[in-house]
C-alpha cells in the first residue's frame, strides 16, 4: 500500500500514513518531500491536491495561479503554494481605488506579463516569514508601456498608513504592506497611551487623494473598530452592532454604530453605558461619562 509522497507519471499525489494510503485531497499542510522538492522550504508547507488527488502544480521552473471562490492562489513546480512578488513602481488608478505612487522599493505582488486577475489572493509574504490575504486591484505601470498590472490595495501608498476598502458589501482594513488585517483595531489615538494605526481622511470626513488622484480608502472616523477573526468567508470583515472581544483571555463588551463601524462611546445605548474607551461599564465599576 502506497503512503506519503507518491509521484506518478508526472503527478503528485500525498498517501496519507501507512495506515491509511488514499490520497488526500484538497488543502493540506504537509512537509515537503527532500527526495522530490529541490529548494529552501519550510518545515511544513500548504498545498492543494484536486478530487482526484492531484496536487495543483505548474511545469518545471515555472508557477501557476488557481481561481478559487474570488480568490487567487499561487504554486509552483512541486505543488508548494508561494509567492509572486516584484519590485514595481506604479502610477494613476485603473479599474479601482488604491493609493499609488512612484515608490518600487515596495514589493507588488503581480505576475511579470501582468496576467493576474484581480480579487483576493492568500501567500506568503514578500520576505517569506507569513502568510496574508491580499486584496489585488488593477493599476498602470510606469514601464513606458502603460502595462496594467495587479497589485495589493494598499501596497504601493508610500506611507504608513492602514487604510480600509469595501468590497461586495463588506468592510475590510489593510496594512501599509497590503496585509488584511484583523481583530480590533484603534485608528488615532485611545486617550490613554496607545498610539493606534494612522488613517488618512480630511476634515469633510470624504475619502482622501494623493497627488495622483486616486480615491485611496473608505473613510473612517478615529476611533476603535473591530474585524472579524473567524474562518473563511467571514474572516476580515467589519462587525456591527453588540458584539464581545475576546483579548488576553478578558471578554469585552461593545457596541459598534451599524452605519460606521466605529463603536460607540460616552453613550448610553440600550440602557447600557459605554465609556470613553468604547466598553461597556460594569454596573459596579463607578466611572463617569466625560
Amino acid at each position: 500500500m502506497l503512503s506519503g509522497w507518491v509521484e506518478k507519471e508526472g503527478e503528485l499525489y500525498y498517501c496519507g500514513t501507512e495506515n491509511e494510503g488514499w490520497a488526500y485531497t484538497g488543502w493540506q499542510y504537509l512537509e515537503p518531500d527532500e527526495d522530490i522538492m529541490s529548494g529552501d522550504y519550510d518545515d511544513q508547507e500548504w498545498f492543494n491536491f484536486k478530487s482526484s488527488g492531484k496536487a495543483r502544480k505548474a511545469a518545471a521552473g515555472k508557477t501557476i495561479d488557481w481561481y478559487s471562490k474570488g480568490r487567487y492562489y499561487t504554486f509552483n513546480e512541486y505543488g508548494i503554494m508561494t509567492s509572486d512578488w516584484y519590485g514595481l513602481a506604479v502610477s494613476g488608478v485603473a479599474t479601482d481605488s488604491i493609493a499609488t505612487s512612484n515608490n518600487a522599493s515596495k514589493n507588488a505582488y503581480t505576475s511579470e506579463d501582468g496576467s493576474k486577475g484581480t480579487g483576493w489572493i492568500y501567500t506568503e509574504n514578500a520576505a517569506e516569514s507569513d502568510s496574508y490575504w491580499y486584496y489585488l486591484v488593477s493599476v498602470k505601470s510606469t514601464d513606458g508601456k502603460n502595462t496594467y498590472r495587479n497589485i495589493p490595495f494598499n501596497s504601493q501608498s508610500g506611507d504608513e498608513a492602514w487604510r480600509a476598502k469595501t468590497i461586495k458589501g463588506k468592510t475590510y482594513i489593510f496594512n501599509s504592506n497590503g496585509e488584511m488585517e484583523d481583530g480590533l483595531v484603534i485608528l488615532g489615538n485611545d486617550g490613554n497611551g496607545t498610539t493606534g494605526k494612522t488613517n488618512v481622511y480630511d476634515a469633510n470626513g470624504d475619502a482622501t487623494f494623493d497627488n495622483k488622484g486616486g480615491a485611496v480608502s473608505k473613510a473612517m472616523a478615529d476611533g476603535v473598530y473591530y474585524f472579524n477573526e473567524g474562518n473563511g468567508s467571514v474572516n476580515g470583515q467589519m462587525v456591527t452592532g453588540k458584539t464581545t472581544v475576546t483579548k488576553d483571555g478578558e471578554n469585552r463588551y461593545y457596541y459598534f454604530d451599524k452605519k460606521t463601524g466605529r463603536a460607540i462611546d460616552n453613550e448610553v445605548k440600550d440602557g447600557i453605558v459605554y465609556g470613553a474607551d468604547g466598553q461597556r461599564v460594569a454596573a459596579d465599576d463607578g466611572t463617569l461619562m466625560k
